[in-house]
């Protein structure tokens, strides 16, 4: 069940912004890559913590990326800090 998927996302995320022609596909797909790294990161934690070792990877695939609701602050720090503070809660529920 433990992985390694987030650590290749990045480092595929890295790849695509380093080591290529820097381009508006190759920034898309490093962008997507570190959003699924992030996901996979926290499932694969979330899934760690749980307490019933036996449904770690029923509990895994129960992860889905539904979209974050936004909050209306125009503040930027403050708006990233939400989602975040959000994304985190919703692996904790």
């Amino acid at each position: 069940m433990i992985t390694d998927l987030p650590e290749q996302l990045i480092a595929q995320a890295e790849f695509l912004i380093r080591d290529t022609e820097i381009s508006e596909a190759n920034v898309r797909r490093a962008v997507s890559a570190a959003y699924y790294a992030l996901f996979h990161l926290l499932v694969r934690e979330a899934s760690l913590n749980w307490k019933h070792p036996d449904h770690r990877s029923e509990l895994a695939r129960a992860f889905d990326h539904r979209r974050i609701p936004e909050g209306g602050d125009p503040d930027p720090q403050r708006v990233v800090h939400f989602k975040l503070s959000t994304v985190a809660q919703a692996f904790v529920d």
